[in-house]
């Protein structure tokens, strides 16, 4: 039975084959070819379509895989994808420069212009980026429909002849419409466990420090922000505080432990020294249900670690719980979509909260579960070898957990062209 195929070019670069499983697991059969097969051998082949994948190359490097500019010519649809889409746009007249602005990990893209290829999708949005040169100049016909800082042509299409492509890698789960949950981290170590629940709910999360200016929080364009415990108190000569521009950007916010005490302080709520210092297991009372609790028990046992605690909620928001001794162990302004609570859900001794979590997550922040942590490992070796390239490396190794798995993603994804130095530190 002959099915219609999707071709995947392939440039040299691993994320072929995830960019082949993408296809299949969208219901499509596809197949990869090397770059060096002639457009007439790819085009005999009767292809539905055709992706052009990424590579370790500038289109500008010597011996360079190039695009036959009778693969558009032919009618089939097709697709190009960072190194793939800036063969493309030199193949039909457009321009790739070097730009100086090279862009790696996690960027935020702007939707210039919808069009088929992001149709609904948000105007800003969080999208893996792995490049040097830049599309400076989309070809004749083409619209372009996305932009970021080190790329000024992200994205383009031209629907006539059923060509596009994208600067960033849409095969990642890093490029998630978005969907991307910063966790500002204010000095604990619970900031990795929340990282870690957050992305065991199906929700990418990241990291960053508790001193980062809000504007540069907001200019990753988070889908939502997790305020984590810290060993602090607001009172504290030098304590981290959070500018209440946070809350007014419109992103959902939630605070935990130090991060719900620093919300409320900042909002206008008050956080009192009350002398019931809560450390452990610790009974709690729901008094509201609400979106946080749902349909939880009214009586729990959660992970308690706090001598302050919020006396008075900010205004517009509704108190859901209550504890001996926080009077305020939880808060939500749905309207606003901020939240928080006085314990710790991400440890597995507050008993329900994975699933108080993910009440912020879905019902609140409104979040889908679309990422896995299946491909973490595939994923990583393949961004390695792509900034890597066909250069060497170089890897200082300790014996420890981190430079050993380290050592192990890089030499799966480069080989011999890595070597390993032993540090004995």
């Amino acid at each position: 039975m002959d099915f219609p195929t999707v071709l995947v070019v392939d440039f040299g670069a691993q994320y072929a084959q995830l960019i082949a499983r993408r296809i299949r697991e969208a219901g499509v059969y596809s197949e990869i070819v090397p770059s060096s097969v002639p457009a007439e051998e790819v085009l005999a082949r009767k292809p539905a379509a055709i992706v052009l994948s990424g590579g370790p190359s500038s289109v500008y490097a010597p011996g360079a895989p190039q695009i036959d500019a009778a693969l558009f010519e032919a009618g089939v649809p097709a697709f190009g994808i960072c190194y793939g889409f800036q063969a493309m746009a030199q193949s039909l007249g457009g321009s790739v420069a070097h730009t100086g602005d090279r862009e790696y990990g996690g960027t935020p893209l702007t939707v210039t212009t919808q069009g088929r290829l992001f149709g609904t999708l948000p105007v800003e949005q969080n999208v893996w980026m792995s490049h040097g040169d830049a599309v400076s100049k989309a070809p004749p016909g083409f619209t372009v429909t996305a932009t970021s800082t080190g790329a000024p042509v992200a994205a383009f299409e031209d629907v006539d002849r059923k060509l596009a492509g994208v600067q960033f890698h849409p095969e990642v789960r890093h490029t998630a419409h978005g969907q991307t949950v910063l966790v500002v981290d204010f000095g604990a170590q619970y900031a990795q466990l929340i990282a870690r629940r957050v992305r065991e709910a199906g929700v990418y999360s990241e990291i960053v420090p508790g001193d980062l200016p809000v504007a540069e929080v907001l200019a990753r364009k988070p889908a939502a922000i997790i305020l984590s415990g810290g060993p602090s108190s607001v009172y504290a000569e030098g304590a981290p505080q959070v500018d209440p521009t946070l809350f007014e950007s419109g992103v959902p916010a939630f605070g935990i432990c130090y991060g719900f005490q620093a919300m409320a302080a900042s909002l206008g709520g008050t956080v009192a020294r009350t002398g019931d210092r809560e450390y452990g297991g610790t009974p709690l009372t729901v008094t509201t249900p609400g979106s946080l609790f749902g349909a939880l028990p009214s009586e729990q046992s959660v992970w308690m670690s706090h001598g302050d605690a919020v006396s008075a909620a900010p205004p517009g928001f509704t108190v859901t719980a209550t504890s001996t001794g926080a009077p305020v162990a939880a808060f939500e302004d749905l309207d606003r979509r901020l939240a928080g609570v006085q314990f710790h859900p991400e440890v597995r001794h507050t008993a329900h909260g994975q699933t108080l979590l993910e009440h912020f997550l879905f019902d609140i922040a409104g979040l889908e579960p679309s990422w896995t942590m299946a491909n973490v490992v595939e994923e990583q070796v393949a961004a390695i070898r792509e900034q890597i390239g066909n250069r060497r490396a170089l890897c200082a190794l300790s014996g420890g957990v981190d430079s050993a798995v380290a050592a192990a993603l890089v030499q799966r994804a480069i080989g011999d062209k890595l070597t390993c130095v032993y540090v004995d530190h």
